[in-house]
């Protein structure tokens, strides 16, 4: 990872909220689920004693990219505090997306045609 001002990291999937409710009930402070399309800002304890200031954007299916439900968490841009979240995240059961991977969901949930999924 490249040290940046800001990190995104995107999760995508259709059962992707229940994969993501014990994760927000042990780590996010002041988040409140909804399955609906938002913006929330919350502290994220990821260390220790140590809260770091999150927003994540919700969009919900088919309203997405991939046209699955997708959470995407915007937060310093710190490699170490972006490997953690990707540790805290695969603590319950989410795994990290392979390269192309959301261009083939895209493609595969009709979101992209055929000649746009080869232009990626």
């Amino acid at each position: 990872m490249i040290p940046a001002q800001r990190g995104v990291l995107r999760c995508s999937g259709d059962l992707l909220f229940e994969h993501l409710a014990p994760w927000f009930e042990k780590y996010a402070h002041g988040f409140k689920q909804v399955e609906k399309r938002s913006i929330q800002h919350f502290e994220c304890e990821l260390f220790d004693g140590v809260s770091i200031e999150t927003t994540v954007v919700v969009f919900c299916a088919p309203h997405s990219a991939t046209g699955e439900n997708v959470v995407e968490f915007h937060l310093p841009g710190n490699p170490v505090v972006l490997q953690r979240l990707e540790q805290s995240l695969a603590e319950f059961g989410l795994e990290v997306a392979e390269p192309g991977d959301f261009t083939r969901r895209a493609f595969l949930n009709g979101r992209l045609d055929l000649s746009q999924a080869e232009a990626v």
